[in-house]
């Protein structure tokens, strides 16, 4: 199989071939190119130059001539896929009645929580921005290689790296690469943790093995015997969410572990409450505690930066108490922003159990607790009439009363598509999960972060296969 990329006159163009796939994209007329996946089944040639004839004379039945197919090829692939191409929507349909294509499809994009798989075969490393193939590639990280030829094709401009920080290269800048990696086969490191929580030993599933990294989102690579693990998605708790849905992949859902962060809330009334929380700065001693009363300044129907500015709710050198709805730590960091710009000194946030934990800074704590707990300091705070807490940083628990469970975020079966094939097909620990991470990831400590996702969930179980194929 290999892989091709192409460009008419005046559109580069791309085809991409599965064992004779091609890549290519529908424009909104017939005289615009853009981006289709065309697949035509198994390569009819093992010598690759021939492989890639083939790719030029099927192209310059579309395109008018070979000088025109060989000129408008970016990529030419020609061992897992057969190419990419841009056509106009004329040139699609003329390339889909062709009697080798089985099948046209536009290209799509992935987000990170996709794709994830392994291979060990000792393919080679590419140079690139800030990574030196030669010094890089070492006898853990055996292949590493970057595909952004399709992307700047469809994009028609140049891939701006002030905007998103990123490098033009295998190098991973902001973690998420080097997080999954480091937990599929990440070698033993002692004395590891985020200041100080999670210490113990970090360690991929297989530390034995040997990574080849490609950055890009690929198809087929069963079909060449490599196990293919991907991520269920972060869309949970609702029903039918579950992505990457093809039966002969596996799709893992992520939990929750036997580890928790308890951060004691201490109330005036010497009542002690435990939320979750990564506050690893000073103890917050005994404090104002204020909350923003008025249904109309609830966060769900109003920013809480909003509407602590129409309040005249004193929150400087108080503790924050907010009720929230809104799913996923977004409502968090908007609330800690605001809180901390009017002068607050921490937060408390009561919300539906997410799993989904943040640090923020050392000397600033945002503690979550859920409804009930939420409900009770309120009452508190309303039975007095100079509500106090202390807030102690966080500890971690490991073992009972902790309890595995599937994560709140993960997104939940039934198969949408094909509700007769089972999905997710398995779950892995997906829940502040401590790796290795980049200098450029925000919440990077010594080398190491925390992060939760059904992306963190997946390379679990991309290292047990990795164990599974070494034993047989």
């Amino acid at each position: 199989m290999g892989f091709l990329w192409v460009k008419t006159e005046s559109n580069k163009a791309l085809i991409f071939v599965a064992a004779s796939l091609l890549l290519v994209f529908n424009g909104p007329n017939t005289l615009i190119a853009a981006l289709h996946i065309v697949y035509i089944g198994e390569k009819q040639h093992e010598d690759p130059e021939l492989v890639t004839s083939s790719h030029h004379e099927m192209l310059a039945s579309v395109v008018g001539s070979i000088e025109a197919a060989i000129d408008s090829i970016v990529y030419s692939y020609k061992h897992g896929f057969s190419g990419l191409a841009k056509l106009t929507e004329s040139q699609a349909k003329e390339i889909a009645e062709l009697p080798r294509v089985a099948h046209v499809m536009p290209n799509s994009f992935h987000t990170l929580q996709n794709t994830r798989s392994w291979d060990y075969l000792g393919p080679l490393c590419e140079s690139g921005e800030h990574f030196n193939a030669t010094t890089k590639c070492n006898r853990k990280l055996i292949g590493a290689k970057w595909f952004i030829d399709g992307f700047l094709a469809d994009n028609e401009q140049p891939f701006n790296t002030t905007e998103f920080p990123e490098f033009l290269s295998s190098r991973d800048a902001m973690g998420h690469g080097t997080h999954t990696a480091t937990t599929i086969a990440g070698s033993f490191v002692a004395n590891a943790s985020y200041k100080g929580l999670g210490l113990g030993v970090v360690r991929g599933g297989a530390p034995w093995a040997h990574l080849a990294v490609y950055k890009p989102c690929w198809l087929h690579a069963v079909a060449k015997g490599i196990s293919v693990v991907c991520a269920a998605g972060n869309t949970g708790p609702f029903a039918q969410t579950v992505g990457n849905v093809t039966p002969w992949i596996l799709t893992v859902a992520a939990t929750t572990i036997d580890r928790s962060f308890p951060t004691p809330i201490m109330l005036g009334n010497n009542i002690t409450l435990l939320g979750q929380a990564m506050f690893v700065g000073k103890e917050v001693g005994f404090t104002g505690l204020v909350y923003l009363e008025g249904p109309e300044f609830f966060p769900t129907t109003a920013g809480v930066g909003e509407a602590l500015s129409l309040n005249n709710t004193p929150v400087a050198g108080n503790v924050f108490l907010c009720f929230t709805t809104v799913p996923g730590p977004a409502q968090a960091i908007s609330t800690v922003s605001a809180v901390r710009s009017r002068g607050g000194v921490g937060v408390i946030i009561a919300r539906h159990p997410s799993n989904l934990l943040a640090p923020f800074s050392n000397d600033f704590p945002c503690i979550a607790v859920d409804h009930e707990l939420g409900t009770q300091i309120l009452l508190y705070i309303r039975s007095t009439i100079s509500p106090v807490v202390k807030l102690i940083p966080s500890k971690s628990l490991v073992g009972k009363p902790v309890s595995t469970k599937v994560a709140y975020f993960s997104a939940k079966g039934p198969n949408s598509i094909a509700p007769a094939i089972l999905k997710p097909d398995i779950a892995a620990p997906g829940v502040s999960i401590l790796a290795a991470s980049t200098p450029f990831d925000p919440v990077m400590d010594q080398g190491f972060a925390f992060h939760s996702g059904t992306s963190m969930a997946t390379p679990h179980i991309a290292g047990i296969v990795a164990l599974l194929k070494a034993l047989h």
